[in-house]
């Protein structure tokens, strides 16, 4: 494998002598070509731009000969290359949407083959099904894609088409981000370009064509992948990663096929193919436009995530705005003259042919500008956004081409209503690039005025505001605005089980995001309110999870107990950072399990710290001769309040001033720690926790502890004495209690605390950091 390779310096460098920079201010245009030709990324930036020009005089070759058979020929082969384009999308299901960018920021090469071999291991299996599908049933996927079964003996060789062009997704993007630039180039030039061509020079049967094709899209990126296969450990890890970053975008990249492939379908079985044929050659034609923008967007991704990473914001808002005006531009430019000399221009192109494609084609056409914006700054928003921007606009796009469609079908209407269609979602797609771009750039100039090292920080609490729940989370949540500057914004998810009622805190949600602006979102407990949370904003979401929402709690009933913790699980897959209270729990995680950063939510040493015992009686009004065992059965099901009955009854056989305090509902915040240094003992004997916050909030007011193996009781308590961890039976428990009651001391917990991790200001610091971690525009 040939192709040259760019260092890291010249990635930061060459975009800038392309699209303009500082240093290039008031230098002519010449000028500029002329230092970008002296730099190695400058030459690679241009043969990108002439391998995509060569790719699309390609493909403007390749209709012209399949045009020589006549129009049915022509109408056919371009229904099968729009299918080839819409299908591939699904069979990849994501997998390589992020190829490109992680072996890009690999740091080894052994990193970037597991990537590789990580996205060959989604992609082979489902294109292979596919394949087989097409070879199956013939005539039930020719009438799908037809309207009747004419089509049946090409579908062996479309579905080996739809196979080879996934292998070339998957070729062409590890070459491009292992910096081999000019071999990917080659390879698309190779497979889009020459494959095509050739095909219908050697070949006048178009079964023979398709045949050729699909073989020349195989063998050309598995040749151009072998060098990069052996030796190497698995690659499970990169597997998760490609498809977690890659399946919210599947949908768009559906959609984004569909917008210029659904039309033809609807035309086929509405007037026939010669009218889908039109329809889909005049989709052809903004794909060929399309051509000359999307080098523009190969180069914006890394770059823009370059600068972001450098904290170049208002750079990167300067030459988005360059790009904006000169795509623009060019567009407008390029329609006018298409629509001046459409007619002899495609005379000249199809021959006789061509005289029946130019109302359609025209009409089409019109649909260039804001086609080509799309594609030319959809990497802007790619590079900014976490979630799958560019996805949920093109969603909305089709939708609106879907409702045109049910008209279509509903009411009498001419043949170029879909042609109309696509117009009408395409310009609206357009406008929504537009819109989210100058949202873009709005945020980055206001990053780059932006001084010091702050973080704006949204707090998700899964509770209504004043119930008291998650007393843990606003300590946490305000340590982080007072000790380390961050700016706090909470949001309330006050219902998690009314759908309407989501839908509203979804519009609040999203209006709260832009008013706040938060640099990432962290979300207190999974299930639910993770989901909804990590579906809904736009923004880097940290997930906490704290025990009962990835562990079983029967007592929720079957039903809702699962999809709480499959909704847990979901939201772990897509959030950008996940945080585990245990390592316990985090065992729990179906996937990811090795990026999970624990930290126990540690006790606040201000707040909780030995008092006067006798002082804390009197103001309980607790007896001085009693002793008092205090437990939480807040849930007493999963706390086992059944066993804690069962331990009172035995100690009070052998010690008959025993009592257990029983703590039920929220307990006031300045109560708590009176409650712990005016017992004698804490009691836990729960089946799930995830690190139990009354255990470490004993250890720091030096209350003995007995309790379970449950959650990460065995690490905080580790060398804490008196107090013991035994089996989740009576018998044990109240053995180990009545030893801790007779010797009535006070524990060693707090001189410990810090040891054993339970120290909230540590783990606070701690997770300060992770969050700045996780700032996409740092």
């Amino acid at each position: 494998m040939s192709g040259s390779r760019i260092t890291s310096r010249e990635r930061r460098t060459w975009p800038t002598a392309i699209f303009g920079g500082p240093a290039h201010r008031g230098q002519s245009m010449i000028k500029r070509l002329l230092a970008t030709l002296k730099t190695k990324g400058g030459l690679d930036t241009i043969s990108t731009f002439a391998a995509e020009g060569l790719a699309t005089l390609g493909m403007v070759l390749t209709y012209r000969l399949a045009a020589i058979d006549g129009s049915h020929e022509l109408d056919l082969y371009v229904v099968v290359r729009r299918t080839v384009s819409f299908a591939y999308p699904l069979v990849l299901i994501g997998a390589v949407v992020g190829l490109t960018r992680f072996v890009a920021l690999a740091h080894d090469e052994a990193g970037r083959r597991r990537f590789l071999r990580g996205a060959i291991s989604w992609v082979l299996p489902f294109a292979l099904l596919l394949w087989l599908v097409a070879f199956v049933f013939p005539s039930g996927t020719s009438w799908m894609i037809f309207g009747s079964e004419e089509g049946a003996m090409l579908m062996p060789a479309l579905g080996a088409m739809t196979f080879g062009l996934c292998m070339h997704a998957v070729s062409y993007s590890y070459l491009r981000g292992a910096g081999y630039i000019h071999a990917a180039n080659a390879l698309q030039l190779i497979t889009l370009a020459l494959g095509p061509c050739v095909a219908f020079v050697l070949f006048a049967d178009l079964r023979a064509v398709l045949w050729f094709t699909a073989m020349v899209w195989i063998a050309a990126p598995v040749l151009a992948m072998l060098p990069f296969f052996p030796g190497g450990a698995g690659a499970s890890k990169e597997r998760v990663e490609l498809l977690r970053f890659g399946l919210p975008r599947v949908p768009g990249d559906l959609a984004f096929a569909a917008l210029l492939t659904v039309p033809v379908y609807m035309a086929a079985r509405t007037y026939g193919l010669d009218v889908a044929g039109q329809v889909g050659f005049g989709a052809t034609l903004l794909n060929m436009v399309s051509a000359l923008f999307s080098p523009v967007a190969l180069m914006l991704l890394p770059t823009s995530a370059a600068q972001l990473a450098r904290g170049d914001h208002s750079g990167l808002s300067q030459r988005i705005q360059r790009l904006s005006t000169a795509i623009i531009a060019l567009g407008v430019l390029i329609t006018i003259g298409f629509e001046l000399v459409s007619r002899p221009l495609l005379l000249l192109y199809l021959g006789e042919t061509g005289e029946q494609h130019v109302l359609m084609c025209r009409l089409v056409f019109i649909a260039a500008v804001p086609f080509a914006y799309f594609i030319g700054l959809r990497s802007v928003l790619d590079a900014y956004y976490h979630t799958p921007r560019n996805g949920i606009n093109l969603i909305v796009a089709f939708l609106i081409l879907l409702v045109c469609g049910v008209i279509h079908f509903v009411f009498p209407t001419p043949p170029e209503t879909m042609a109309i269609a696509m117009v009408i979602s395409l310009y609206y797609l357009g406008w929504a690039t537009y819109r989210d771009v100058q949202h873009v750039r709005s945020e980055l100039e206001r990053l780059g005025k932006r001084t010091g090292n702050s973080l704006n920080l949204l707090v998700v609490i899964p509770a209504a505001e004043g119930t008291g729940a998650y007393p843990f989370a606003y300590r946490q949540a305000n340590a982080l605005g007072e000790r380390f500057g961050a700016n706090i914004t909470y949001f309330h998810l006050d219902s998690r089980t009314a759908p309407l009622k989501l839908i509203g805190h979804r519009r609040r949600f999203k209006k709260l995001l832009r008013k706040a602006r938060p640099d990432v979102v962290l979300a207190y407990y999974g299930s639910v309110s993770a989901l909804f949370t990590v579906l809904s904003s736009a923004v880097p979401v940290v997930v906490y999870f704290q025990g009962s929402d990835l562990n079983k709690t029967p007592q929720d009933g079957k039903l809702r107990d699962f999809l709480g913790r499959l909704f847990s699980q979901l939201a772990a897959f897509f959030a950008a950072g996940i945080v585990c209270v245990s390592e316990r729990l985090r065992d729990q995680l179906w996937w990811r399990v090795n990026e999970v950063k624990v930290f126990a939510l540690g006790a606040d040493l201000e707040r909780f710290h030995p008092m006067d015992k006798t002082a804390c009686r009197a103001q309980l009004g607790w007896s001085l001769t009693e002793k008092v065992v205090l437990f939480n059965a807040n849930h007493p099901v999963t706390k086992r309040f059944d066993i804690a009955l069962d331990v009172e009854q035995r100690l009070k056989a052998r010690m008959p001033e025993v009592r257990l305090e029983v703590l039920v509902g929220g307990v006031p915040f300045d109560r708590m720690p009176v409650l712990l240094n005016a017992s004698d003992a804490l009691l836990l004997c729960s089946n799930t926790e995830g690190s139990p916050s009354m255990v470490k909030e004993a250890m720091v007011c030096d209350l003995p502890v007995v309790c379970n193996d449950v959650g990460d009781t065995v690490e905080r308590l580790r060398d804490v004495t008196p107090g013991a961890v035994v089996a989740q039976e009576a018998g044990a428990l109240s053995e180990a209690l009545l030893e801790v009651l007779r010797r009535g001391e006070r524990s060693n917990g707090r001189s410990l605390a810090p040891r054993n991790g339970c120290d909230a200001r540590v783990i606070d610091a701690d997770l300060m950091a992770y969050l700045r971690s996780m700032m996409i525009h740092a």
